[in-house]
């Protein structure tokens, strides 16, 4: 089983606090994804964030993607037709 305690294992105690600064800065902003949130800490859209792009590298591999982002656009999938004569 793949857990976030082990995939926090390569990381240094400082990287994964700021992996976890990283995300709940994400979630704060409403959460954007995570490419416009590297493009927003890149081009320094939020003014006086400690956050780092190597940050969000880092909460993306530890936590995976943002549950709430996945649940905001995700569509739902037209079912497949039944037919009632069978």
């Amino acid at each position: 089983v793949d857990t976030v305690d082990s995939r926090t294992e390569g990381y240094s105690p400082r990287q994964v606090a700021s992996a976890k600064a990283a995300r709940r800065a994400m979630s704060m902003m409403g959460s954007p994804s995570a490419a416009t949130f590297r493009l927003m800490i890149r081009d320094n859209l939020v003014n006086n964030s400690p956050v780092t792009l190597d940050a969000v590298r880092v909460a993306a591999d530890i936590f995976g993607p943002d549950v709430a982002t996945l649940q905001g656009k995700t569509t739902r999938q037209t079912p497949e037709h039944v037919d009632p004569a069978v």
